[in-house]
């Protein structure tokens, strides 16, 4: 399995890092390039919106062409994407730069999921989902110390430059798995919205797509509200900037790689009711800091610590869920749920930074939000069971 794993690191990496390499780095490019906040931010939502919407036209190409071709066609769009970032200066065409790069990496993203509901069943499929998401976990770890780096020495297109290097890695890694055979049937193009209706109507889908939208929704909430706080009104260097959100990300990726045993034991439903119980706990704390502390390093960061350990808990078990049902259609069934994911996480934690974040309660509001969410989609289902 491990191997396995390592294979298709490079190629879930490619969605974060994208996201993740030039968030600290944000400053230096809008001042090189005469941008305001609003316009950087975009970067980052356009990104977010091509990345679930793509997922709708992959799905049905691997499911009907297989997994290799489509795979490596993902990945080139990917360096594409990020040379052409790399190498313009106009606004529109860093934001085309960014539509290919969200094209290649949630072809890339996509198919590694679906690779992975090819190859194992059961609480295999638990494993196996939750450490290569928390493998994810990686680029907020090591890219705002890199990004940081990179745009401090060699200017910020360094960054995206770096990104076509990592896609091409990726490239490499594809050569070496080892792809299923191409049983799946096919199914005519008119029929994608049929097909994707039927997943929708799916109840264990629907729950745990939710789900997984809400662990997005926490994500890119603190994405976003993470740098207008540390570097704005803390006024942080990009450097501790870096250090203090690779903090955040390890304790994901040390309570997936430490509880992975316990989540696959636990099972889907108990797993990702403890990831929202985390979620509303550490909202609550953020307001019983705010209050006593005020707007500090501790009131994000040991809060943000406790919810990313909330999603390694409850984003591999949702991808489980979701996914379980559709054998066949495991290429468009993993579309769709990054659709949902994605799209649905990308606006609501987009939301954050249009509420005016003179303190963290936005953060501690999407906390509770998505928590209480989780409880209430995975008690109503379980009523109407």
């Amino acid at each position: 399995m491990f191997r396995f794993i390592a294979l298709l690191t490079p190629m879930v990496l490619l969605m974060g890092l994208a996201l993740d390499l030039y968030i600290p780095s944000q400053q230096i490019m809008m001042r090189a390039l005469d941008l305001n906040f609003p316009q950087i931010q975009w970067t980052m939502t356009i990104y977010m919106y091509c990345f679930g919407l793509g997922q709708l036209i992959v799905g049905p190409i691997t499911d009907r062409f297989g997994r290799r071709i489509p795979l490596f066609v993902s990945i080139l769009f990917y360096i594409a994407g990020s040379v052409l970032t790399a190498s313009v200066d106009q606004y529109l065409h860093i934001l085309i730069g960014r539509s290919l790069e969200a094209l290649g990496a949630c072809g890339a993203m996509v198919i590694a999921l679906a690779l992975v509901r090819d190859k194992y069943e059961g609480n295999n499929a638990i494993k196996a989902f939750t450490y290569l998401r928390s493998m994810s976990t990686l680029a907020p770890i090591i890219a705002p110390s890199l990004g940081v780096f990179l745009a401090l020495h060699y200017g910020w297109r360094a960054d995206f430059y770096f990104l076509a290097f990592l896609g091409m890695l990726a490239l490499m890694c594809g050569f070496g798995i080892e792809y299923p055979p191409h049983t799946i049937a096919v199914s005519k193009p008119s029929n994608f919205l049929k097909t994707y209706w039927h997943i929708l109507k799916n109840v264990s889908f629907r729950r745990y797509a939710v789900c997984a939208a809400m662990v997005q929704t926490v994500m890119f909430s603190y994405f976003s509200i993470s740098p207008v706080i540390y570097l704005q009104h803390l006024q942080l260097s990009e450097t501790y900037f870096a250090i203090l959100f690779s903090v955040n990300a390890s304790a994901f990726l040390l309570a997936a790689f430490i509880f992975a045993s316990l989540i696959a034991k636990l099972g889907v439903k108990k797993s990702v009711s403890i990831g929202a119980l985390l979620y509303v706990s550490a909202g609550i704390l953020v307001w019983i800091m705010q209050h006593y502390l005020g707007m500090c390093i501790e009131t994000l960061l040991i809060p943000g610590m406790i919810a990313s350990a909330g999603c390694a808990f409850a984003l591999g078990p949702s991808c489980t869920g979701a996914l379980k049902p559709f054998k066949e259609q495991s290429g468009k069934a993993a579309a769709l749920l990054g659709c949902i994911e994605f799209m649905l996480g990308g606006m609501l934690g987009a939301c954050v930074v249009y509420i005016p974040p003179t303190n963290v309660l936005p953060f501690a509001l999407s906390l509770i939000a998505a928590g209480s969410i989780i409880f209430l989609n995975l008690a109503l289902e379980q009523s109407k069971n």
